[in-house]
């Protein structure tokens, strides 16, 4: 039983808990909602018709709301233990929740949270930091498999054009001109971009000055398609 006292709660085990609660009851006592609610599907009567695609559910949006703390916003697909899986993935980047507000409608939750850093708003960097550790971590809990293309093409005589689309991660571009420098090949220009869990990334590549020769890219192809699914 829980006893209102008329203040906001903040606590995240105790919402999480509430919460928790609420649905299970709306299972234990209208079994019907099964069929609109995302623990349905293991815990109901009904699956739910709908699947989400978690492609497109995922939204994660960080934006300052005054100096000293940021607004954390996220959709997902509602599952038991996403507010404490949420808080770890913070406190691994040492983000400090202020409060939280829950809310889920059908199988979707609609989270948000008032977070800062050492007191004050996340800036534009640590914001992208958050948004990309949330976006893998909660992605792969759900177990998505998402295929890795690699392309390598002639842009001219003197640079080739390298094309990746991957599992968007934490230290991905990191990674991936790593992998190149190793097999001594120069990054003379980098194109990054996301599409909700892919990553799509273009480099302008060359070796000793001049484009890759076919051998090597077949080289460089393989090397990048071992090592990134290896970390995957």
């Amino acid at each position: 039983m829980y006893r209102s006292t008329g203040r906001k709660l903040e606590d995240p085990d105790l919402l999480e808990s509430i919460r928790l609660t609420i649905i299970n009851n709306l299972l234990k006592y209208h079994p019907e909602s099964s069929a609109r609610l995302a623990m349905g599907e293991a815990f109901g009567i009904q699956a739910p018709d709908k699947k989400l695609d978690v492609d497109i559910a995922t939204h994660i949006h960080v934006k300052n709301d005054g100096p000293k703390r940021s607004l954390l916003c996220i959709e997902t697909e509602d599952r038991p233990g996403l507010l404490l899986e949420v808080i770890k993935i913070m406190a691994d980047v040492n983000i400090t929740m202020e409060s939280a507000e829950i809310d889920t409608e059908g199988l979707v939750a609609k989270d948000k949270f008032h977070v800062s850093y050492r007191g004050a708003a996340l800036n534009d960097s640590l914001s992208q930091v958050l948004t990309n550790c949330l976006r893998y971590y909660l992605r792969k809990s759900l177990d998505v498999d998402i295929a890795t293309h690699i392309h390598v093409k002639n842009d001219g005589p003197k640079r080739s054009l390298l094309c990746i689309e991957t599992e968007d991660r934490p230290g991905l571009l990191l990674e991936v001109i790593k992998i190149m420098a190793d097999v001594n090949i120069t990054v003379e220009s980098a194109e990054i971009d996301t599409e909700g869990l892919v990553a799509k990334d273009k480099f302008h590549v060359s070796y000793r000055g001049a484009a890759l020769n076919d051998s090597l890219s077949q080289v460089l192809t393989n090397c990048l398609r071992y090592y990134l699914r290896k970390s995957v």
